[in-house]
């Protein structure tokens, strides 16, 4: 089953919706292979219509991740002890990530080390 317009998305979508407030366990097999399908139907057109575009390099996750956690470029620097002016300009492109930088962003931020390194 393919998903062409917004308007079937939210039709499918509230089917799904009702079928899992009926709870697993009261749901017949037919019901349960009709949420499997149309589960499918509806990550298909998300990933077309609303696509996750991937950060782009180190700085680009450091934005992410801080996003996620909410976090300001003042908390960012607070919580590793690196200055604001520093953290700004890195996150700028007008100065190069350091180790201390890159430290802070693995241990804050949990950016895994091996990004981090791909991306100096």
């Amino acid at each position: 089953m393919k998903i062409n317009n917004e308007k079937d998305y939210q039709k499918y979508l509230h089917e799904v919706d009702a079928l899992m407030k009926k709870g697993e366990e009261n749901l017949s097999k037919s019901e349960l292979k009709r949420i499997g399908t149309l589960s499918a139907s509806l990550e298909a057109y998300e990933d077309t219509v609303y696509p996750i575009i991937k950060p782009e390099g180190l700085i680009g996750m450091v934005e992410v991740k801080m996003f996620e956690k909410k976090m300001s470029q003042t908390d960012f620097a607070k919580a590793s002890g690196i200055s604001l002016p520093k953290i700004n300009q890195i996150i700028n492109g007008k100065r190069k990530a350091d180790i201390p930088f890159a430290k802070a962003v693995h241990k804050i931020l949990d950016i895994p080390a091996d990004y981090i390194l791909s991306h100096l």
